[in-house]
């Protein structure tokens, strides 16, 4: 679908960035929602390991990292630590002297339950953006510098060496609305 005037770009682009926010939304977890809707997003973040103890999956483990963002998508996480969670991971606590050589080294390997759009979300949004940097430049190489007209509709343009002045023009051609030979026909 090509929408060629300026006002259908315009909706076109509204009705993109409005896609754009409710995928966001929809791929984000139930901590992300809870903080609401945000461009940008930083701060600590808690990433699911798994339960401390089958019998008692209230109590989680997870890793949390400092994080900058996009629409919740990580473009970098560092800092990271193991710690104790509740099982909506909005609490966390450090863990027990006794008990953090074992659980650390058993959740060392451990690969957080970061979500589709949280893993790759910064790289979809640099794909689309480099999509759309692409179609610009090949739109605007296709389409090619405008032609150079050396006659505008009424004839040669008359500051171009060789071409008379327009009231010598007329004269020459019997004037503006007749021609040669037709000076004094009746």
């Amino acid at each position: 679908m090509k929408i060629t005037t300026q006002s259908g770009t315009i909706l076109v682009r509204q009705i993109a960035f409005v896609f754009l926010v409710i995928s966001a939304s929809l791929f984000g977890t139930s901590a992300e929602a809870k903080r609401g809707l945000a461009v940008v997003n930083y701060g600590d973040e808690i990433f699911d390991l798994g339960p401390l103890l089958p019998a008692k999956p209230d109590v989680r483990v997870g890793r949390i990292c400092r994080h900058v963002g996009l629409f919740w998508a990580d473009i970098a996480t560092w800092d990271c630590r193991i710690v104790l969670a509740d099982q909506d991971l909005s609490r966390y606590g450090e863990l027990p002297a006794g008990m953090k050589a074992a659980i650390e080294a058993e959740y060392a390997n451990a690969t957080p339950d970061r979500g589709f759009w949280n893993r790759y979300g910064a790289f979809v949004m640099l794909g689309l953006v480099g999509f759309a940097m692409l179609r610009k430049l090949t739109r605007n190489a296709s389409s090619g510098p405008e032609p150079v007209r050396n006659h505008d509709a009424d004839g040669p343009i008359p500051s171009q060496p060789g071409n008379p002045p327009p009231a010598r023009m007329a004269a020459a051609t019997g004037g503006a609305r007749g021609g040669f030979g037709r000076r004094g026909v009746s």
